[in-house]
């Protein structure tokens, strides 16, 4: 039983990790894509995970030259952590850790599926998936990091945890060759299936 436990825990470490750091190297990649100057961020030939150059332009003093609406979204999906640590706080006790982190996946998937669409859909709505998908994700990690430990008896617990850790930090490593370089190279749809996926099949996990 504490195998099939440990088993599942490696396994959410792993894919928290890599759909968190995924959904963060993900907003800033579609935005910094669209730095072209072009003025149309669902044009084809905006940046690199909308099919066209993926080159970046720099200012004078080597900070990114993008549009002002493209800042003003990545702060926004950023500042979207914030609600999901508050929905975490409010729903540990309430609903229980297992079910408060798959509910949060749930959530985070649903976001990624409408990512997919992205060649049809609004900017706003592009914009909002990915700033409710990152609120979610972070609702799903720091669950992950109050729940994983107390599964764990006293003696083992630090070790339990660090491998917990080392599991999320592979994900990491993982996450830029998806979120960065496919998403880069024009295959944003497929990225945004994949993470839908694992958010899927890593709740489905949590439930159970």
């Amino acid at each position: 039983e504490n195998r099939k436990l440990t088993a599942m825990l490696w396994f959410l470490f792993f894919a928290v990790a890599f759909l968190y750091y995924g959904v963060v190297l993900l907003t800033t990649e579609i935005h910094v894509d669209g730095g072209n100057g072009s003025g149309d961020r669902n044009s084809l030939d905006s940046g690199g995970a909308r099919g066209g150059d993926d080159s970046l332009k720099c200012t004078s003093h080597a900070s990114p030259d993008l549009q002002t609406q493209a800042y003003v979204d990545i702060f926004v999906s950023s500042i979207a952590e914030l609600p999901g640590l508050l929905f975490a706080a409010l729903c540990l006790d309430r609903l229980g850790r297992r079910r408060t982190l798959g509910v949060a996946l749930v959530f985070a998937a649903v976001c990624f599926l409408i990512i997919t669409g992205y060649e049809t859909t609004p900017v706003w709505t592009e914009t909002s998936s990915l700033a409710t998908s990152r609120c979610f994700m972070m609702t799903a990690f720091t669950v992950l990091y109050v729940y994983a430990p107390e599964t764990q008896t006293t003696c083992v617990r630090a070790t339990a945890l660090g491998l917990g850790n080392g599991f999320a930090r592979i994900g990491g490593i993982l996450t830029p060759l998806f979120a960065v370089q496919l998403a880069g190279s024009g295959y944003l749809a497929g990225v945004a299936w994949t993470f839908a996926v694992l958010a899927g099949c890593t709740a489905a996990v949590a439930f159970y």
